[in-house]
């Protein structure tokens, strides 16, 4: 008989970019934050964690790094003086 369990998982790493409007970075604007409607709950799809706060907080295990806003400013200013050539 031939043994179908798993004896190990080989792990990778994703970058992925989520993007918030305006300053609003809690877990509602989220893309990867769904309501499950038969729990009444909301969930991140990318931690598995319930969240209790979605449109106050973040959630305690959310992997998402903020950048600066303020540079991102500038670097959009600067892009549109810059003619196209």
């Amino acid at each position: 008989m031939a043994n179908h369990s798993v004896t190990y998982y080989t792990h990778g790493t994703a970058t992925i970019v989520v993007h918030f409007p305006e300053d609003k970075t809690v877990c509602q604007y989220c893309r990867y934050v769904r309501n499950e409607d038969s729990l009444k709950r909301w969930k991140c799809l990318l931690t598995d964690e319930y969240l209790l706060y979605p449109f106050a907080s973040v959630g305690n295990k959310c992997p998402i790094i903020l950048e600066d806003v303020e540079k991102q400013i500038v670097e959009l200013k600067e892009e549109k003086e810059m003619p196209f050539g």
